[in-house]
């Protein structure tokens, strides 16, 4: 095997030496296979790489070992190393007139090109792309490709925050999945679902028992392992349980890292720093929301980091730390594309936040006002139920209490829709206030 590998970079082989090279990289794509099949995509996409490069240019199946290649890669969101196979396994396909394969390909480079320059591509293009995608792998009659493409469908809708239509787009990947009875597709879209829930407005109680679920149907372990803890963490977290959501947290970090996945560890972050920021722990939030960034900024996920940036803002601004969150509320403001709503509702509820403080009422109000506008059509009770008790808070600091009460029921009314309990909690502890 390590005489086929050399053989690319050692000059011309024999005959024989490439019949090597061949059957070592039948080999490694097996093992890449099956390290799939276990949730394993770290060594999956090492696996795939050393199956590509032993096969030569023009070999028929080395455009679909690129493509798994940048699946696996992008599976595990390292953006750098998912676009570049993908950009290969795009040209070699085409080349060998693999249309299907060509199809996801093209996806895999553009979410890794997303997340890599949220500027550099719109989300409408990348929607056009999953149209033609699903229309030639229907033609092609290609289950697994289907499962693949409505999986990246629902995924498209974290855009817009539009989670409840994305679980509608993940059952459809879970159905083709099935039917394909492939473990690590399924795992994947049984994954998008249960997130899209967790965003979306499912409460916890259903959250609870349709992940539950899914773990029975693709095991305990790996990425699905990690998804159940933080989904685990979630609903007693909005239930009001703040010492399981704790250890279910610690258990959902320490399995990331196991795994060795450095964006689960960054996952885990984030959902510990909402909870935390809920509960009135800002310390808390701030260090989680902190090493989450940081995780993030390593990967060059820049998609991510812009919300993770806002986050931070929020949490810098509990511990007065003006200056700090006004610095991570532009730089959300700047990385985040114009139709990334979480991060462009967010950077503003954190900017209006600081305005407000350092009494700059109008301007506060304005960027309250545009990140409520901005989520009008989103479907998240939760981040709509945020940006709505931002601005009763700062219409409360301008002295505007005929109209906070307003802003606050509005969050209210979402944050019961949700059944997230401490959100509810201390909205009405905001509302007593304003009655004093």
């Amino acid at each position: 095997m390590d005489r086929g590998r050399g053989g690319r970079a050692g000059g011309p082989l024999s005959d024989a030496a490439r019949q090597v090279g061949l059957r070592a990289a039948t080999h490694y794509a097996a093992c890449g296979r099956r390290a799939s099949e276990r949730g394993d995509e770290t060594a999956a996409a090492t696996l795939f790489r050393h199956a590509a490069d032993l096969l030569p240019e023009g070999n028929p199946d080395r455009p679909g070992m690129l493509y798994e290649v940048a699946r696996a890669y992008g599976d595990t969101f390292e953006p750098r190393l998912a676009f570049a196979a993908a950009d290969e396994a795009v040209h070699e396909a085409a080349a060998a007139g693999q249309t299907a394969l060509g199809w996801l390909a093209r996806l895999e480079r553009s979410f890794a090109h997303q997340l890599l320059d949220p500027h550099g591509k719109s989300t409408q293009e990348i929607r056009d792309e999953l149209a033609g995608a699903i229309a030639s792998l229907e033609e092609a009659g290609d289950e697994a490709g289907l499962a693949t493409a409505w999986r990246r469908r629902a995924e498209i809708e974290w855009m817009p925050c539009r989670f409840d239509s994305a679980a509608v787009a993940a059952a459809r990947a879970v159905e083709h999945a099935r039917r394909v009875g492939k473990r690590s597709l399924l795992e994947h879209a049984l994954g998008i679902r249960s997130a899209a829930e967790l965003f979306g407005s499912m409460r916890p109680d259903e959250m609870l028992a349709s992940v539950e679920s899914a773990a029975e149907e693709v095991g305990h372990e790996g990425l699905f392992g990690h998804i159940l803890m933080v989904q685990r963490s979630a609903c007693a977290a909005m239930s009001g349980d703040l010492d399981r959501a704790r250890r279910c947290s610690d258990e959902a970090t320490a399995l990331a890292e196991r795994i060795g996945v450095p964006f689960y560890v960054a996952a885990s972050c984030e959902f510990r720093g909402d909870f935390e920021l809920f509960a009135g722990d800002a310390a808390a939030a701030e260090r989680a929301y902190r090493r989450q960034y940081e995780i993030l900024d390593r990967l060059g996920d820049e998609g991510h980091k812009s919300t993770a940036a806002a986050d931070l803002a929020r949490a810098l601004y509990r511990l007065d730390r003006l200056d700090e969150a006004e610095t991570f509320a532009r730089l959300a403001l700047e990385i985040a594309a114009q139709d990334d709503l979480v991060s462009q509702a967010s950077g503003r509820c954190a900017r209006a936040l600081v305005q407000a403080a350092r009494g700059e009422h109008d301007d506060a109000i304005r960027s309250a006002r545009e990140a409520v506008a901005i989520f009008e059509d989103a479907q998240s009770p939760v981040f709509q139920g945020t940006v709505w008790m931002t601005l009763a808070e700062v219409l409360r600091a301008a002295g505007r209490t005929d109209e906070a009460p307003g802003a606050a029921r509005a969050a209210l009314g979402l944050f019961e829709r949700k059944g997230n309990e401490p959100a509810i909690t201390s909205t009405n502890a905001f509302l007593r206030t304003l009655e004093a």
